[in-house]
């Protein structure tokens, strides 16, 4: 080739051609490997976040607070329900005691 120096320029030319055109992909790719890097990073912390915030959900639910105000809301109901059958069952008794007072036909002794 030292002889021929037009195929040494072409050949020149041929390989700075297809640097030209190598190079900016090679760039490209490793803005695309750095992208794809934060990209694994950012979607592993939002995972995490979000099993964090199932877990403190979790969490918050066996909170006493939460236990003591559900467990009064459900005191209160059981008191109100009781409270309703006490009057039901004293509804029921006077009707039987007065059905009892007007059965009987005879004079008493």
């Amino acid at each position: 080739m030292r002889g021929d120096s037009k195929m040494l320029l072409h050949c020149l030319e041929m390989q700075q051609k297809f640097k030209d055109v190598i190079d900016p992909k090679e760039e490209k790719l490793e803005e695309l490997k750095v992208k794809e890097e934060q990209l694994k990073s950012e979607l592993k912390q939002a995972t995490q976040n979000e099993h964090l915030e199932k877990e403190v959900a979790t969490l918050e639910w066996e909170r006493p607070d939460q236990y003591i105000y559900w467990k009064s809301r459900l005191r209160d109901c059981i008191y109100s329900i009781l409270a309703q059958m006490r009057v039901c069952w004293e509804i029921v008794k006077d009707a039987f005691v007065r059905w009892k007072e007007r059965r009987r036909t005879h004079p008493l002794y």
